[in-house]
């Protein structure tokens, strides 16, 4: 993959784009400690278990390009685009809203960020 700039990016909740200036996903497994008294090597076992995703993406407060959603009763299907031409992307097809925390400063424009919690596989279409 080409190195982009970060300005080709965007988030798509549940079918509109919504106007945001940074996102972030992070995927990660379980690794249960397997070890029992047998391991003699002094080293731990681990073994690959489950998968989760969670993230967050965020922006400028702008009422028209707010989602719509109810934070921990929302289920929403996200794309988080890499590029413009909207042909690099991650999606969850099921992720719910877990929080949103808007932000105001007295001499700073207001911001919003909404956090998720995938509920189900991430994809890469490509």
């Amino acid at each position: 993959m080409a190195i982009k700039h970060g300005k080709e990016g965007s988030v798509s909740v549940t079918g509109i784009t919504v106007g945001i200036k940074d996102w972030s996903l992070d995927i990660s497994a379980d690794t249960p400690d397997s070890t029992t008294f047998d391991d003699t090597d002094d080293w731990r076992v681990h073994v690959v278990g489950l998968k989760t995703a969670s993230g967050s993406f965020g922006g400028f407060i702008n009422t028209a390009d707010l989602p719509d959603v109810d934070v921990g009763t929302a289920i929403v299907n996200l794309d988080l685009y890499i590029d413009t031409d909207n042909t690099k992307y991650y999606r969850l097809a099921s992720a719910t809203i877990t929080g949103h925390s808007p932000s105001v400063s007295e001499d700073g424009i207001e911001t919003i960020t909404y956090t998720f919690l995938a509920n189900g596989a991430v994809t890469y279409p490509a």
